[in-house]
């Protein structure tokens, strides 16, 4: 009998909360217009955003565009949506649907166009008895990031973009406080990690103010140290070895070919995934360059030497020494593979040297 009668008090009080919560919001939204402005004429809104990085998708080099994800906690006062806790015991805090109330015009001028604005999706609103909003939006987009690839791949960068207020002027509404920041559980990136993220509240004279964010964040490297530095340093170390590989073989021209071409497939598998522009240019990608450039003249000086070893053979007499030693003609070519062979050693090592320098700096 007992638990009857506090299953009936229990009933009769959240019927009761449930009738007064209702009430409240037929009293606020009776007259309420979300198409107007908050508080006085000759007053502006004042709007709190603060901004989270939730995750990172990518980062677009070739279109220098940058995916990602964060969301907002916005805070302003409407008066209209204020009530007396009196009248209304026990509610101080009510929920409703974002499309029920006026929002300020939350925008991203860099993100691309069809998502550049925060915008009503039925995200649920918490409104105070003292008339103070918190709206909690997302926003999943695409934002403009310029790309510099000068140290590719042990490059960093830094995206910079504004939020503001886009369609009202400064007398109507304005942002007074901003913070940014990154989750500490945001998601990892497999090929960007997140250094820092901050935010300024930029108030120009007469204009609206906006909030500047920028974002570092820095390259992972394992990846390219694998596939691309690693390759490329074995392959650089056997350009000079093709001078001493013996004519006999035939394999000169063909290995001295082959380096080249590995060259040209690896300067093309860089620059096909960054910016095609001339204000940047990585040192990487010149490092390799310069390689392709040597194994040419590398295939070029054995093509020379051995038509000029042949040339020897079949017309001039191969005048031999008194003790049968090598001829004296096959010294000299060798002579000249060895000096060959230490000057593209040395220049290998002096671009190497002046590439890893370039990077550092």
């Amino acid at each position: 009998m007992l638990f009857f009668i506090v299953g009936i008090y229990c009933g009769l009080i959240c019927v009761e909360g449930s009738s007064m919560e209702a009430s409240l919001h037929q009293q606020i939204f009776k007259n309420y217009n979300k198409h107007v402005l908050p508080g006085e004429i000759d007053e502006a809104v004042n709007v709190s955003v603060d901004v989270k990085l939730s995750y990172l998708v990518g980062l677009d080099e070739k279109h220098q565009m940058l995916s990602l994800g964060m969301y907002f906690n916005i805070t302003w006062v409407d008066e209209a949506l204020s009530w007396n806790e009196t009248e209304f015991p026990g509610l101080q805090e009510i929920i409703v649907p974002d499309k029920q109330i006026w929002l300020p015009q939350i925008a991203i001028p860099s993100a691309i166009r069809t998502n550049r604005y925060l915008t009503a999706v039925n995200y649920p609103v918490s409104i105070q008895s003292n008339g103070t909003v918190i709206w909690i939006p997302d926003y999943t987009g695409n934002i403009q990031c310029p790309i510099d690839t000068t140290r590719f791949p042990f490059d960093s960068q830094t995206c910079l973009f504004d939020i503001t207020l886009w369609v009202y002027k400064k007398k109507h509404a304005q942002i007074v406080k901003s913070k940014g920041h990154a989750e500490s559980t945001v998601k990892q990136n497999g090929q960007w990690e997140i250094n820092t993220v901050e935010s300024n509240l930029v108030t120009p004279l007469g204009e609206r103010n906006y909030i500047a964010i920028t974002l570092d964040m820095h390259r992972r490297r394992e990846y390219y140290l694998v596939s691309i530095i690693l390759p490329t340093a074995v392959t650089s170390c056997l350009n000079p070895f093709v001078f001493l590989l013996p004519a006999e073989s035939g394999e000169k021209v063909g290995l001295a070919t082959t380096l080249m071409l590995f060259y040209y497939v690896m300067l093309s598998h860089i620059f096909d995934n960054i910016p095609a522009n001339s204000l940047t240019m990585p040192v990487f990608g010149i490092f390799i360059g310069g390689q392709l450039v040597l194994s040419g003249l590398s295939v070029v000086c054995i093509v020379v030497l051995l038509k000029l070893s042949q040339t020897n053979r079949d017309v001039a007499k191969i005048e031999r020494s008194e003790d049968g030693n090598t001829p004296k003609i096959n010294c000299l070519w060798k002579r000249i593979e060895t000096i060959l062979f230490c000057v593209f050693a040395i220049t290998g090592i002096v671009f190497c040297g002046t590439v890893l320098i370039l990077v550092q700096l």
